[in-house]
Parts: structure tokens; sequence; C-alpha cells
């Protein structure tokens, strides 16, 4: 069955927006993050992924769903990964089309087995079941990997890399399940009286393609709704009952703002005008400009992430502690929300 692009539709208008319309388009901003991540595909070499995926698109084709022609890439170069990157091809790639993208991310979504997300973050890393161990600096990072491999391999937590960070005394892991992660959160690995908890990298999760962020709100009274409405009163048109923000929501703890506007030449003119973005006023409180969650993620974004909250040096120890806590929440979260999926694909 062909595929006809249609006309843009924008996101349908969520109940993640506070209650508060399209400005001339803006080349200044390119637009990125346009792409999907497809895990759960087989493993057996470097093209099983990128095949297997394909067959599926084409089952669904034959099924009569209707899906247009998909790049499909593989980042895979020293051994096999099961994701890849999915992105639209032809005039679609130019103009974008992130309502077509997700209507694909739905469809591949719900065929058991595969996950589908938007792409997080530039490169060639799938951050959603990467997890790190810090080790003492008085320790060798090569000793303890030799160990934490052992282990992780005694337990059946299967990997798709791994390595020893250059700057740091970190060692990452890419994990194959999400409830590997999830695991050793509960139960650490344990080294001559020495817990190694899995760190998580903190990112924003996309929810929809050219979301932004604002970065740095956290000590902001009413930060999301305040935003809100300043989007509207800036970027809306007068008299139109078409309102600009479609989605909006709070995130890593309330310290970055999340926003799903109506079309992509409203989001470009947004972050052209970067510069000039005040919806706080003159608040003494300083915070982020507006940039596209995607790039956000390739930033390292700490606990708290306002600069200007704290003066004084954070306490190692505490520090330490608030990151194990905050890992356990997460776990915890992504378990319950593991559980909710298999629970709704085991009814339909």
């Amino acid at each position: 069955m062909s595929f006809e692009p249609g006309p843009y539709v924008p996101l349908p208008l969520s109940d993640d927006r506070s209650e508060t319309p399209p400005p001339e388009f803006n080349p200044s901003q390119p637009f990125t993050g346009l792409e999907l991540t497809i895990s759960g595909l087989p493993i057996d070499s470097f093209l099983a992924a990128t095949d297997h995926l394909n067959r599926i698109v084409e089952k669904l084709r034959l099924e009569g769903t209707r899906i247009l022609i998909l790049h499909i890439s593989s980042p895979a170069n020293v051994q096999p990964l099961d994701f890849v990157y999915v992105s639209l091809t032809g005039p679609l790639k130019e103009t974008p089309r992130p309502d077509i993208l997700e209507d694909v991310r739905q469809k591949l979504d719900s065929v058991k087995g595969l996950c589908a997300l938007w792409k997080a973050v530039p490169g060639c890393v799938d951050k959603t079941r990467q997890a790190s161990f810090q080790v003492d600096d008085n320790l060798n990072p090569s000793d303890i990997k030799s160990w934490i491999d052992r282990i992780l391999q005694q337990n059946n937590h299967h990997l798709q890399g791994s390595y020893i960070s250059s700057n740091s005394h970190r060692i990452i892991y890419h994990f194959l399940s999400n409830n590997s992660i999830i695991a050793l959160t509960n139960t650490p690995i344990i080294l001559d009286n020495r817990s190694y908890y899995p760190r998580r990298p903190r990112y924003v999760q996309p929810s929809y393609g050219l979301e932004v962020a604002v970065a740095g709100v956290g000590e902001f009274s009413g930060a999301r709704s305040a935003i809100d409405n300043y989007i509207e009163r800036t970027f809306g048109t007068t008299g139109s009952n078409e309102p600009v923000v479609r989605c909006s929501r709070l995130a890593l703890d309330n310290t970055v703002y999340c926003v799903v506007l109506s079309t992509p030449d409203i989001t470009q003119c947004l972050l052209a005008g970067r510069e000039a973005f005040q919806p706080f006023g003159d608040s003494p409180l300083k915070h982020d400009k507006p940039q596209y969650v995607y790039t956000l993620n390739t930033t390292s974004i700490p606990l708290f992430y306002n600069p200007h909250a704290f003066s004084s040096f954070p306490n190692p120890q505490s520090d330490t502690i608030l990151h194990r806590h905050l890992d356990l929440i997460n776990a915890q979260s992504e378990a319950t929300a593991a559980s909710l999926k298999d629970v709704v694909s085991d009814v339909n």
C-alpha cells in the first residue's frame, strides 16, 4: 500500500500542559534529532538487526499498514547490537515531519518484542540501557572491571559492550536488558566490602521530535505554567484558538522544562530568539536558554542542574548517597513501567 505523507499534523493536545497560537519561518536554527531508536532486535550478526527490522516493516505493509520507505542504519562496528536507528528518506528527510516519524514509532512499538523510542542523543549510544560503576581513585579500574565482568557473566547479565572512561575512574557498561540494571541497583555488586551501584546517565528521554528543553528551572515556583503562558503570549496568533503548546512537562526532578510546540516553524523561531527568552521577567534566579532536548542530552547534567542555586562545594559522601538513592528510585519506577507494559501486551 502506497504512503502519502499529507500536510503536517500537529501533536494532539495533551492534558500534560498548563491551562493557557504561528509566526514566520526562521531558518537560523537547524532541525536535529529526527531519528528513532528501535531495540529488541536479534544480534546473531552485524546485519541481523537491520535485516530483521526490514522484514518486520515489509510484513506490516503486506498486512495493510500504511508505512513509508524508511532509512534503517545500524551503529554496530565492534560487535552486533540489538538496536538500529530509523529516519525518514527523500524529501521528508529535508522537511521536518516529526508527526510522520511519531506514527512510525507507534506502529513499530506495538510489535511484540520491539521498543521504539525517539533517539535521545547524537552518536552510537543507547543511553536507556547504559550504566557505569565508579571506582575509587586508589584502585585500578582494569582490575575492578575484570572482577565485575566475571560477576556479570556468572549472573547472566548480558552485555553489548563495555569500556573504562578515559578521563575518570568509571567503568561503563551497555546492557542487553534494562532488567540487569534494575537487579544490580537492588542488589549491588560487593567487592572488598565496597558496594558498586550502577549509575545511570542523566538525560531526558524525548517524548516527540523537536521537543525543546529549558534546563535549570528547579528554583522557580510554577515554572511549567509560567513558561507555557510565556510561549503562548509570545508566539500565539491573535484570534487563533489553536494552542502553540501541545504538551509540556518537567523532567529530571523538576529541573528541566520540556515542551512540544505546534509546528517545526514555531520551534525554530523559539530557538532563534533564545537570547531574549525571559519567561520569569527580571527574576535574579538564572536558567538555561531553550535548546532541543536532543542537544541538552549531549551535556553532562548534574544532580542539581541550576549552577546558581548553591554557593558551597558539595559533600562527596552525600553526593554518593544521593546518587544511589536516585538510582534506586529510577530503577523502581522503570520496573513498575516495564511490568505495566507487559500487562498491556498480554491483554492485547
